[in-house]
């Protein structure tokens, strides 16, 4: 028979610990030791080709960018430029730092609103999400969004129990860098203006001057990526149009269903299915104020996300700021109902994960042959740069030429000059629509007469052969499961 000192002993440990993290000194605590741990394991994964690009765009600072407003190149050439270092690490090094951060303020939204058990346990959920875990492995600009979105959720909770303005201030500027962050911060004022409407209480707070002050400094913030969409045709606003309907408007009930899929991979499959359950109890969790404002963050960006997925299309992660109150909610939910078996399996299943994935890379190329490997997606594109290295210097004087966005932003992070310029890598582009940041910022015109290195997927080079003297092939390479070819194009001749 087991000891019952022991059997209490090991209570009282649990207790003890889960106390200790309550507190604001113990939950900071464990969120550094786990963004440490994270930071510690970024050496372990490559570089994606879309942080390539962002780095690329890091290299010329701006007000805006093809598919993004600023604050990605911004963070990228924080943690790069004025320490000279250019690694995979120094890139994604912002990451991890701001979810890191974001789940000491959703701790802290969460005891204000509710409790400091409600705050600590939202903000474990939060931190061993999938998707917190896989955002915090590469840079994007879901990063800074989902902390400006977390920091305007705290000055917003925090605003109504003030007797100074200044929260309502804070909301405006949070809002503003989150819109120069990703335009979804668009639907954290309409999910404010909800919850606002939501209550007589709440709905006191619209005859603040403060609160329409604060829309205003965040209209104010972003109006240097208006002005810049205006000096270029407003490509960005039109990229995300079209990227939302990409497909047309359509019932599309195969990519509703894979978005729903996909959220149970985003979320966590128990989190998102009690989620779904406990949204079918609008009513009644809409009468306890903290649970209402933790519905009007989560319900309105994933129920546009769905629509958009059965009309059109919707990417994965489209919903993320969703899980910022998702996560408080069925923290706030979960211990009023006393669930303490799945709250540990869902901690327990998310932290393994956790553990698990920088070692992803490693486990499947051991384990899985290059056409399983997920990762082979990734490398393959990093792949190119020996090869194109290889055939630069026994060609010299080449420029390089590609025709494709994942090919051009890997070359360009990967041929750098030792203060982290890279080398001019052209993108093939004779007008005409507007593609990508390559294609807006391409320069191939200025190449006439050149000789060049031509890059690309495609077998066929009709397109470029006839503004060339002469076009060699030079060689053709499988890489991880794609053929690339490699040509020598002699004497570029623009159009007249």
């Amino acid at each position: 028979m087991s000891d019952p000192k022991n059997k209490q002993a090991e209570c009282s440990w649990h207790r003890n610990l889960w106390e200790s993290l309550q507190t604001p000194t113990g939950f900071a605590l464990l969120v550094l030791v786990v963004t440490a741990l994270r930071i510690a394991a970024l050496p372990l994964l490559p570089i994606f080709f879309d942080e390539a690009q962002y780095w690329t765009w890091s290299r010329d600072i701006d007000w805006g960018y093809f598919s993004k407003p600023p604050i990605v190149a911004w963070l990228i050439w924080l943690t790069t430029e004025p320490w000279g270092q250019y690694s995979p690490f120094f890139v994604k090094l912002s990451a991890p730092i701001l979810y890191g951060i974001s789940t000491v303020f959703i701790y802290h939204l969460g005891s204000t609103l509710s409790s400091r058990k409600v705050g600590t346990l939202g903000g474990i959920f939060f931190l061993t999400l999938p998707i917190t875990t896989l955002g915090s492995a590469f840079i994007s600009a879901d990063a800074p969004l989902v902390f400006f979105w977390t920091v305007a959720l705290f000055a917003l909770a925090k605003a109504p129990l003030s007797d100074k303005d200044n929260w309502w201030l804070v909301v405006g500027l949070m809002a503003g860098f989150g819109l120069l962050s990703k335009y979804t911060m668009g639907m954290f004022a309409l999910s404010t203006f909800i919850l606002l409407l939501s209550h007589e209480d709440e709905r006191k707070l619209l005859r603040n001057l403060a609160v329409w002050i604060g829309l205003m400094i965040a209209a104010v913030m972003f109006l240097p990526n208006l002005i810049w969409n205006l000096a270029h045709d407003f490509v960005s606003f039109q990229h995300t149009g079209t990227n939302m309907l990409s497909q047309g408007v359509s019932v599309n009930f195969t990519g509703g269903l894979e978005f729903l899929a996909s959220q149970f991979g985003v979320f966590g499959p128990i989190l998102f299915a009690l989620l779904l359950w406990h949204g079918l109890r609008l009513k009644t969790l809409a009468s306890e104020n903290a649970t209402r404002f933790y519905l009007c963050f989560t319900l309105p960006l994933l129920f546009v996300a769905i629509i958009l997925a059965f009309i059109s299309g919707a990417q994965a992660h489209w919903a993320a700021p969703a899980y910022i109150t998702g996560s408080l909610l069925l923290a706030h939910l979960l211990l009023q109902m006393n669930m303490k078996k799945t709250i540990l399996t869902v901690i327990v299943l998310h932290g393994v994960l956790a553990i698990l994935f920088p070692f992803t890379p490693i486990l499947a190329k051991l384990s899985l042959s290059d056409a399983q490997n997920p990762w082979q997606r990734v490398e393959r594109w990093n792949a190119l740069a020996p090869i194109t290295t290889s055939l630069l210097n026994q060609q010299p004087g080449l420029v390089p030429l590609t025709d494709e966005r994942k090919i051009i932003a890997p070359l360009s992070y990967h041929f750098r000059q030792k203060d982290g310029t890279p080398y001019p890598i052209i993108k093939w582009h004779m007008g005409g629509q507007i593609h990508d940041h390559y294609d807006l910022n391409s320069n191939l015109m200025a190449y006439a007469g050149y000789d060049m290195l031509f890059i690309t997927r495609q077998p066929d080079i009709t397109r470029q052969r006839p503004y060339f003297r002469q076009a060699i092939k030079l060689y053709e390479a499988m890489i991880h499961g794609e053929k690339f070819y490699f040509y020598r194009l002699n004497q570029f001749q623009p159009p007249q």
